[in-house]
C-alpha cells in the first residue's frame, strides 16, 4: 500500500471513530450508547492493533530515510501524525 493510500485510509478511520463517538441530538441516548459500545467491543481493538502496526512501519520508513541522510517527506510525517 502506498503512503497516499495509507493516509486516505487513516483519515477514513479517524472520521469513523469520530462519528461513532458523536452523540446525535434527537436520537435515543440508549440506542446511541448501545451502538457506540458495540463498535468499541467489535471493531476498536482491531483498529488499535492495526494502528500499532502502521506506527511501526512509518517509524521504520522514517528511520530508513534519515539513515540515508534525507528528510522524511511530508506525506510520511502526515501519516504518522494522523495515526497517532
Amino acid at each position: 500500500m502506498s503512503l497516499e493510500h495509507s493516509l486516505i485510509a487513516l483519515y477514513a478511520v479517524e472520521q469513523i471513530i469520530m462519528e461513532m463517538t458523536y452523540v446525535l441530538k434527537g436520537k435515543n441516548l440508549t440506542i446511541n450508547r448501545r451502538v457506540s459500545l458495540n463498535f468499541r467491543d467489535s471493531a476498536l481493538y482491531q483498529i488499535f492493533k492495526q494502528a500499532l502496526i502502521f506506527n511501526k512501519e512509518f517509524m521504520e520508513q522514517i528511520q530508513k530515510v534519515t539513515d540515508q541522510g534525507q528528510e522524511p517527506g511530508w506525506i510520511l510525517l502526515e501519516c504518522l501524525k494522523t495515526n497517532l
